[in-house]
């Protein structure tokens, strides 16, 4: 009976170890690889546009976009990048929108994306 179980445990158990462990690397890596907005500053600006923004957070990647209400801001400069290419800062100028507050969204090029919910507010002058 022992020999029997001590194959079934072999048989079974180490294969489910195995994928656990598999599915938790992968799972690591994704996480890693999500942006984060921290903050950024300033929290408005015109209703033309033209605010130069400066956002901080982390796993930000060359090429990323971000967007004001849905609508993507101009001259986007990632940087404080390091080895492994996420980087921690993005420069970028708001594009004219409506009068109101709106989201911000950094979207990265593999599609991750991080959003910081009705936290711009756009003005008129």
């Amino acid at each position: 009976m022992w020999i029997y179980l001590k194959r079934l445990r072999t048989r079974l158990i180490m294969p489910l170890v195995l994928l656990a462990l598999a599915f938790a690397s992968i799972t690591t890596s994704f996480a890693a690889n999500i942006p984060v907005i921290y903050t950024f500053a300033p929290g408005g600006g015109s209703v033309q546009g033209g605010t130069a923004v400066r956002i901080i957070g982390d796993n930000f990647r060359q090429h990323s976009v971000v967007t004001f209400g849905g609508v993507a801001g101009s001259n986007v400069v990632v940087s404080a990048c390091r080895s492994d290419g996420n980087c921690s800062i993005i420069d970028v100028m708001t594009p004219p929108h409506a009068a109101g507050t709106v989201t911000v969204k950094v979207t990265n090029p593999s599609g991750a994306s991080a959003t910081a919910p009705q936290a711009f507010l756009y003005t008129t002058p």
